[in-house]
């Protein structure tokens, strides 16, 4: 009688070990499924926003006047947000003040630590320029803590906390025939009531209007540095990169500027500049774009 009591608790121990090891087997497999899943939606989402990126600048500054693309978003979101601020800055010393701004820019004092506008220089943190801004609007696509955005020309993806640059902005150094070094900056501007949610999108890119800006030596010259700061960026460390990178000849400086900016990152805002002793002329392109789902 006493073995056969034995017998069956040792069939019912064994019977729950397999039970247990069953259900951790069962649990990893899922969360494997789970994390594959996300991470092929992931992969789908990124290819998808760089067939965007390609659309939006053939339509903005290509060709053609109107394109439409498939975009399969799953459970997430797919909206343009209006996060900050590009802000286009020319400086100047207090002995060398310009008599004018070139058009479109207007006559403005920035705190160079965090691209603040403020009411006049004090020759330390604040310097006299001339300014122009342009919204950042940003296409973002969203899903739990998941994020894949097109701004500023570029594409980026976020998970958690940790970014990571897709495809490079269009935002370059050039040197053109006989040394002409020419800084360019495409900007496509997105309209901001544009707003999706699941499933398969047919996302159609509609070319609205257009501003060129051409700043050539004669009016850089009167200038010592020109300053890119990029506020209310989700995307700071990735943008940093790219100005740190040597991806395009003469770089950004992504770095302290004058022993006072303390990186190309300061709280939400990205900071990078060139000399304009070494960068002579400036070509600013930004094309206003609509975008519309059918």
């Amino acid at each position: 009688m006493k073995k056969g009591v034995s017998e069956i608790v040792g069939y019912i121990y064994v019977f729950g070990i397999i039970m247990a090891v069953t259900a951790i087997v069962y649990l990893q497999v899922n969360n494997f499924i789970d994390q594959t899943q996300k991470n092929v939606l992931q992969q789908g989402i990124e290819q998808s926003f760089k067939r965007i990126q390609y659309t939006i600048y053939d339509v903005a500054f290509g060709n053609s006047y109107s394109k439409s693309i498939d975009v399969e978003v799953g459970e997430g979101s797919i909206s343009v947000k209006n996060t900050g601020v590009i802000r286009l800055f020319f400086n100047y010393s207090l002995d060398s003040e310009p008599s004018q701004c070139p058009y479109p820019f207007t006559s403005k004092s920035i705190n160079m630590t965090n691209g603040n506008i403020e009411p006049s220089p004090d020759g330390i943190y604040t310097n006299g320029g001339c300014i122009y801004n342009i919204s950042l609007n940003s296409l973002v696509y969203e899903h739990r803590d998941q994020k894949v955005a097109f701004e500023a020309g570029g594409v980026f993806s976020k998970i958690g906390r940790h970014s990571t640059l897709l495809s490079d902005p269009k935002i370059m150094n050039v040197t053109l025939a006989q040394d002409r070094k020419v800084a360019i900056l495409t900007i496509p501007e997105m309209s901001p009531e544009y707003s999706q949610a699941g499933g398969r999108l047919k996302i159609t890119v509609k070319r609205e209007a257009s501003n060129v800006i051409f700043v050539d030596e004669s009016a850089s010259g009167s200038f010592k540095e020109f300053h890119i700061f990029i506020t209310g960026t989700e995307f700071q460390d990735s943008w940093c990169d790219y100005f740190k990178s040597q991806k395009i000849n003469t770089t950004f400086n992504g770095k302290p500027w004058d022993g006072i900016v303390p990186d190309c990152k300061s709280g939400n805002v990205v900071h990078a500049y060139l000399k304009t002793s070494e960068v002579k002329e400036y070509l600013i392109a930004k094309k206003k774009i609509k975008l519309s789902t059918y």
